[in-house]
């Protein structure tokens, strides 16, 4: 151990506070029931999430009832997905989404 360098100096110190200002916590880009009644007109086939999502993190309710990829909707862009021509909401109806985030 001949030799040995015991200080040791960090070429750079990060302080705790820039660390937290870089992290992007699970509970920030996990969207959990959305919701999207609102868009509900009874004709409205195209509905638009308030952030971009990863299109295979996107899950649809429809009154509490999962909806189906490629059945009941499909994914049309980064932000909004259409219901399949006979599925779209009625008015009253609830509509609500779960999605990852994929602007983070």
């Amino acid at each position: 151990m001949a030799g040995l360098k015991v200080d040791f100096t960090p070429l750079t110190q990060i302080s705790s506070s820039a660390v937290n200002a870089n992290t992007i916590y699970f509970r920030d880009w996990q969207i959990n029931n959305e919701i999207l009644s609102a868009q509900i007109t009874g004709v409205q086939l195209l509905f638009t999430t308030v952030n971009p999502f990863f299109s295979d993190s996107l899950c649809v309710y429809l009154d509490g009832l999962r909806q189906l990829l490629g059945v009941d909707y499909t994914v049309t862009g980064n932000d909004n997905f259409t219901f399949t021509a006979g599925n779209e909401p009625l008015s009253g109806q609830d509509l609500v989404v779960d999605y990852r985030r994929s602007d983070l």
